[in-house]
Order: C-alpha cells, then sequence, then structure tokens
C-alpha cells in the first residue's frame, strides 16, 4: 500500500470518527434538555394534564358532555404543548415561540384547517407514529382529535352546538392514551421516578419558564 493510499485511508477514518463524536455529542445534549425539562417541570404538567381529564371523566358522567369534551381537548393541547412539542424544541434549540407556532399549525382552530401531518412527522423524532394509537372502539386516535374532537370542541364553545355522550366520552379516551403515550415516548429519554419526575423539593411550575 502506498503512502498516499494509506493517508487517504487515515484521513478517511478520522473523519468517520468525528462524525461518530459529534453525532453521540448532539444525542447527549438532547438527552440532558430532555432530562432537565422533565426533571423540573415534567410533575407539574402531567398534573394539570391528568386533572383535566379527571374533571371530564365527572362531567361526562353528570351529562354534562359539551364541557367535558372542552376539559378533554385542554388535556389534548396540554399534552402536545408541554408534553411533545416543547421539549423537543428544547432539545433542538428552538424558542418557546416556535412552539407556539407549531401547536397553531397542528391544531384546528375556530377559522382554519391545521397540518395534521406535522406532528407525526415531529414525533418520529421520538421515533414513535402516533398515527397507529387506536382509540377503544378501534378508530384512529390522532384522525379523531384533529377532525372529530377539536371541530365539535369549537362548536360547542362557538356555537352552543350540542355535543353527544359518545363524542365526550371518546375525547376522554383520547386525552388518557395520549397521555399515556407522552410518558412512554419522553420515558425513553427522560428518566422518571415511582413518585414522580424530581423530589417535591426540586419541582417548578410552567408559570416559572
Amino acid at each position: 500500500m502506498g503512502m498516499d493510499e494509506w493517508e487517504a485511508q487515515h484521513e478517511a477514518a478520522r473523519e468517520e470518527y468525528e462524525r461518530e463524536v459529534e453525532q453521540r455529542t448532539l444525542s447527549e445534549i438532547k438527552e440532558n434538555a430532555i432530562n432537565y425539562y422533565f426533571f423540573y417541570y415534567g410533575d407539574d404538567i402531567q398534573d394539570r394534564i391528568r386533572k383535566r381529564i379527571d374533571a371530564a371523566k365527572e362531567l361526562a358522567t353528570s351529562g354534562f358532555y359539551g364541557e367535558s369534551l372542552t376539559s378533554s381537548m385542554i388535556a389534548v393541547e396540554l399534552t402536545i404543548r408541554w408534553f411533545l412539542l416543547r421539549p423537543l424544541c428544547e432539545a433542538s434549540f428552538m424558542s418557546e415561540d416556535v412552539a407556539d407556532i407549531l401547536v397553531r399549525q397542528i391544531l384546528p382552530s375556530r377559522s382554519g384547517g391545521a397540518d395534521r401531518d406535522l406532528l407525526p412527522k415531529m414525533l418520529k423524532e421520538w421515533g414513535t407514529d402516533i398515527t397507529s394509537l387506536e382509540l377503544s372502539d378501534g378508530s384512529e386516535l390522532w384522525e379523531s382529535v384533529t377532525k372529530q374532537f377539536i371541530v365539535s370542541r369549537n362548536r360547542f364553545i362557538h356555537r352552543g352546538e350540542t355535543v353527544e355522550r359518545e363524542t365526550a366520552e371518546g375525547a376522554v379516551d383520547a386525552a388518557e392514551r395520549l397521555l399515556t403515550e407522552a410518558i412512554r415516548i419522553v420515558t425513553l429519554f427522560a428518566r422518571r421516578g415511582e413518585d414522580g419526575w424530581a423530589p417535591t423539593k426540586c419541582r417548578r411550575t410552567i408559570e416559572n419558564m
């Protein structure tokens, strides 16, 4: 083997090693950012979502289906905003404003549609396929959320339209399953103990961000 060929192989090996080191470093930075986020804020966020789901169940049991649907969709939006998008933005060095923009793009508003493919594409970063999640009746969770539940919630709030019991119960199911999946996703990157994400004295609220 000539000197030029040996040097070329050596240079190629060095470049490959540097790429591997850079990739590991970026991966560690992302994981540290996610761990930091959930250590301080995970318990507060999860507690807020859980309270909305519990309220939705109680409201549905009492026959307040529109109010139940609204509470479930608050839980869904909190899960997407604070449990999935915000830590993903933190790990990618994007600002809170970016997370706000993404939420508006993902969830349909009263005046316009939404990019229903955006969240599934982003969650591939977490190694998950949200479109594969199903509700207890076998329907697709993400499609039901974006095409049915949030639309019905908007019509209830802004037009006073009636919400059926099946819709309210389906929305509760969606909120619970989405939270469960979100916890599963982030625990691949963030450490969670039996009593929560962090000791009580270390916990912070999202208002302190």
